[in-house]
């Protein structure tokens, strides 16, 4: 769930929360007796369902809450030193230093697969601030609950993946680590992403 899906979990539970609360009658006590060789009277409140129920909503707003605050400090810890322009994009998004990339082929069937994607030299950009733009990424992208339709080229907006920068001689690689799951998905961004950065050069060559 995104951020504001868990908002929304907890506004609508703490909304059933109060409407059981306004049912609950706290003198809203019935006696009832009964007789064998000794009469006994019990007492009981017809409405503690409600105050029960109403706990129970309270407490299930209260973990969406901590659920939506938890993604939040995410982001904003794996964001941290990072331009708002460069949250908004694509850390893959390199048109003139994009390779290529690869599957690898000693995944096991069913397992995770591996893709490593290839750049030359980014100005400005090492493995480590690639790396710190990574996380930022996916932070975000969990913050979203992985809804970025914004982003069809872009692997790091969905579910199950994790990405690794190295320092490969004078450029840097991307290995993605993903679901079987979600394998094709992420190969067929990949190559979208080849294609529009193909696109681009073509564009700019004189």
């Amino acid at each position: 769930m995104s951020v504001a899906e868990h908002d929304r979990a907890a506004r609508e539970n703490e909304r059933l929360a109060a409407v059981h609360e306004r049912e609950y009658d706290e003198d809203a006590w019935n006696a009832a007796g009964s007789c064998n060789d000794l009469c006994i009277s019990t007492w009981s409140n017809p409405t503690a369902e409600h105050a029960e129920l109403a706990r129970r909503y309270r407490a299930q707003a209260a973990k969406h809450r901590a659920a939506a605050q938890a993604l939040r400090n995410a982001e904003q810890a794996a964001c941290q030193g990072i331009a708002e322009r460069d949250r908004d994009t694509s850390p893959l998004l390199h048109a003139d230093d994009l390779l290529g990339f690869e599957k690898d082929s000693s995944s096991e069937p069913g397992g995770p697969v591996a893709f490593r994607i290839h750049f030359r030299a980014i100005e400005g950009v090492d493995a480590a601030r690639m790396q710190r733009r990574l996380d930022c990424r996916l932070a975000r992208s969990a913050s979203r609950g992985f809804e970025v339709p914004e982003m069809p080229y872009c692997p790091l907006v969905l579910q199950g993946v994790s990405a690794v920068a190295y320092a490969e001689g004078a450029g840097l690689d991307v290995v993605l680590t993903v679901d079987a799951a979600i394998e094709f998905d992420v190969e067929r961004r990949l190559q979208k992403l080849m294609s529009e950065a193909k696109a681009s050069r073509r564009r700019r060559a004189p």
